[in-house]
């Protein structure tokens, strides 16, 4: 048996079956929620938090005047622009941590001395990081219902949701995760490609501070065409302007596939994500390679 072969059955051999792969992201899963549960103060502030940042966004709703951002979310989507702004930060939250949740997953394993020991497992890297990906993902759902009852029934917030609306809304979110994972991983493979290894990695801060300036989260990116152009157009270079807009769409409007904007902008996203996602897994395993080559997955000091 040549080596590449012995190496291919190796791996074979020591890979987690679905079944036990499923098991340990349950576990992992069921063990995060139990402390989130059990911790109820924090849980508590948590919560007071949201309401005084989503109270905050009620009050900006009167600040704005006539020909700014407010005017034009109103005029473009028809709703007052504190719904507009509550649909962008809530998305952002999913935007900012698919972005930082490789990087951060990567950064506590290795700080904890773990990292090699995830890699050489049964499970490899990859189930850790579902485990990871599927318990973020239930705690911000979470947090994202509690954004909309709190803006919907205390502040007056406008949503039109529809049955079509919430496949609709799946199947942006689902593309906008695969695309921005993308560009986490490559975020994450800074941290032994340019040894990244502090409280900032400069592509991860790049795009998510750009997100909050052009994207859309807080006003609508046409300002940009009077005012600074070339941030118009960069804010078209980020797949989140489009799933924003798209999200929009469906919740101020009640868009639905009939809709050509809403076909586009998921073909739009569909495009970021074919070229994104595997340009992350190849630059997170030459991260992974070299830290091996230069026998760094382990923290010795």
């Amino acid at each position: 048996m040549s080596r590449a072969q012995a190496s291919v059955s190796e791996d074979t051999k020591h890979s987690l079956p679905p079944k036990q792969r499923l098991e340990y992201v349950a576990s992992y899963v069921a063990r995060r929620g139990r402390l989130w549960y059990r911790f109820k103060i924090s849980f508590l502030f948590t919560l007071v938090s949201m309401m005084i940042a989503i109270s905050i966004w009620f009050f900006f709703n009167f600040i704005f005047g006539e020909g700014g951002a407010k005017a034009i979310a109103e005029q473009d989507f028809g709703s007052n622009y504190f719904t507009y702004v509550l649909i962008g930060v809530i998305i952002n939250q999913y935007i900012v941590i698919t972005i930082t949740l490789y990087m951060g997953t990567l950064q506590d394993s290795y700080w904890q001395n773990q990292l090699e020991m995830y890699i050489t497992s049964p499970g490899r890297m990859g189930t850790f990081f579902l485990s990871s990906i599927v318990w973020t993902y239930l705690y911000s759902s979470i947090n994202v219902l509690i954004y909309f009852a709190v803006g919907i029934f205390v502040f007056g917030a406008t949503i039109a949701l529809s049955p079509a609306g919430i496949l609709i809304l799946i199947v942006i979110l689902f593309i906008l995760i695969v695309a921005l994972s993308g560009i986490g991983l490559i975020s994450a493979s800074m941290f032994f490609l340019i040894n990244a290894k502090g409280d900032v990695e400069p592509i991860s801060w790049f795009v998510v501070t750009l997100t909050g300036l052009v994207s859309g989260v807080f006003y609508p990116p046409e300002i940009f065409i009077t005012h600074f152009p070339p941030l118009y157009a960069l804010s078209k270079l980020f797949p989140q302007t489009y799933a924003i807009q798209g999200i929009r769409r469906v919740l101020i409007n009640g868009a639905d596939f009939a809709s050509p904007e809403i076909l586009s902008i998921i073909l739009t996203l569909a495009i970021f994500a074919v070229i994104l996602f595997p340009l992350g897994i190849y630059a997170f395993k030459a991260g992974i390679r070299k830290a091996e080559r230069e026998g760094k997955l382990t923290r010795w000091t």
